[in-house]
């Protein structure tokens, strides 16, 4: 609508778009509103899963490597035994 349309309405005509308007402004920042809050919560639980991705894979990591030295140190222990005879 023109600024010259816009001039040719009455107040009632005018106050009826105003109405409308400020209905629409309304339901955009309760949408707006609605959606921080979505993506807040998809923000926290995307961040809680990357954490707790990451501490599993330390806690994996960690058991993996202490897996392996026990291994090597029954290995070493073994490898004494064998040494231990032979040995003058």
């Amino acid at each position: 609508m023109t600024d010259k349309q816009l001039h040719r309405l009455k107040r009632p005509e005018l106050i009826e778009i105003l109405y409308y308007l400020r209905k629409e402004l309304d339901d955009v920042k309760n949408e707006n509103e609605r959606l921080k809050k979505r993506l807040d919560i998809l923000t926290t639980e995307a961040l809680s899963s990357a954490y707790g991705a990451r501490v599993r894979e330390l806690l994996d990591k960690q058991e993996s490597e202490e897996k392996a030295l026990a291994e090597a140190a029954e290995a070493e222990g073994s490898e004494d035994d064998t040494d231990g005879g032979e040995k003058t």
